[in-house]
């Protein structure tokens, strides 16, 4: 068949073929092992074959997990799925699938292999329940495209496997952030320097991360006293590079307002900005998207790109990394998300409808904020209790007019 091709490798044999371009570079995919010429040739053929029609480049004949799952991350997801979700995906299969069912023919995988794995998995490998049941989900959806459309086996050994409901579990301690602690972190990453913007941000809008490292300064409106949220900053490890994508849901695409206080403070950070640029001269570093869209800080491309006017910056220009960020608040035993937290509850607390801030947190429903973000605080209590009372009040009232 025109299009395969055979080489011998030390004691055996491989094939070969071209499966398209991805990203401009040509996708050549091989396999080895072949104790002869004739072999590797039928298996390319049917390799080949099977890519064709649509299937996963593997033979269907005995294959391993770990190469079944190698190429369905790399070669699959990227077509269905973010650049950020194969990232996790590769990283879930690489260090807690792979390692405990990899050396097992697909299939020779059993439910009860899967359900021994699936019980033991935070053990082993000291998950959190919330992890180990998307590491069991990973596992799932793969195995469902082995199924079909792939046609390597006859049903999904994982369909009906769930992670033990007592299996113990990780709480994750949900901080909420006093004014007191916030003037305290203020006053340790003053104006200019690299938290302060960002942490103003996170506590005034319950932004993610990477939309306020993804924030331009044409997002904000000072007169309407809104921000539009319409891009964030991602890295992308198949592509190696940092870009501005949209928003993974439509609802997170959203214009809130803002109040007073950032208003004030953004505005006097982006005359810093400007004041910086002219202090810091040869040294002060310009945003730019080149021309394969990827972020990148530079001095020296003024005029071949457009320059990018990122709000959250370095003192001198450079656009600021998400890890870098995250690893600064975690010094301080912090989040992103505790200022997420924080924000929704201070609003519930404060008589916002939940409504309003599922649109303000760019949720696509009032149930991922009740259940996710507000606290069962002491605040909230208090509150639950006044409106009782005050409905017992009433309705002693309303006896007492009644007579």
């Amino acid at each position: 068949m025109a299009g395969i091709r055979t080489r011998k490798r030390g004691k055996t044999w491989s094939y070969s073929f071209e499966a398209g371009n991805v990203n401009g570079k040509r996708k050549v995919i091989e396999k080895g092992g072949f104790a002869s010429q004739d072999d590797a040739f039928d298996a390319g053929v049917e390799a080949y074959s099977a890519w064709k029609h649509g299937c996963i480049s593997v033979a269907a004949r005995k294959t391993l997990l770990s190469d079944f799952f190698d190429q369905w991350v790399h070669t699959v997801c990227p077509t269905r799925v973010r650049d950020s979700t194969v990232y996790l995906y590769d990283a879930m299969v690489r260090n807690h699938i792979i390692p405990h069912l990899g050396h097992i023919a697909l299939q020779d995988l059993t439910p009860l292999m899967i359900d021994q794995w699936a019980s033991h998995l935070m053990q082993m490998d000291n998950l959190s329940y919330s992890s180990a049941k998307t590491t069991l989900a990973i596992l799932q959806a793969g195995l469902k495209y082995a199924v079909y459309p792939a046609g390597l086996i006859r049903s999904n050994p994982a369909q009906y496997i769930s992670i033990p409901a007592k299996a113990a579990k990780k709480i994750i301690k949900r901080t909420i952030i006093s004014p007191e602690r916030l003037d305290a972190l203020l006053e340790t990453y003053p104006p200019g320097t690299m938290l302060y913007t960002p942490i103003l941000l996170f506590y005034h809008t319950g932004m993610r991360i990477g939309e306020a490292l993804g924030l331009r300064w044409s997002n904000i409106d000072f007169r309407s006293e809104t921000i539009t949220i319409d891009h964030q900053l991602v890295y992308v490890p198949r592509l190696h590079g940092y870009y501005l994508r949209p928003p993974k849901t439509a609802t997170s695409s959203r214009t809130i307002r803002i109040d007073g206080q950032l208003l004030a403070e953004l505005a006097a950070w982006r005359i810093m900005q400007a004041c910086n640029a002219t202090i810091f001269e040869d040294s002060f570093t310009y945003n730019y998207l080149d021309g394969d869209r990827v972020l990148c800080g530079s001095r020296h491309l003024q005029g071949r790109y457009p320059e990018l006017d990122l709000v959250c910056t370095y003192e001198a220009g450079k656009f600021i990394r998400p890890s870098r960020l995250s690893h600064m608040l975690q010094q301080e035993g912090l989040n992103s998300h505790s200022f997420r937290h924080t924000h929704a509850t201070t609003l519930i607390e404060n008589g916002a409808p939940a409504k309003g801030i599922a649109g303000r947190l760019g949720h696509a429903s009032v149930d991922i904020t009740e259940q996710v973000y507000i606290h069962n605080t002491a605040a909230l209590q208090d509150r639950t209790e006044q409106i009782f009372e005050a409905t017992l009040r009433r309705q002693k009232d309303d006896d007492v007019d009644k007579v």
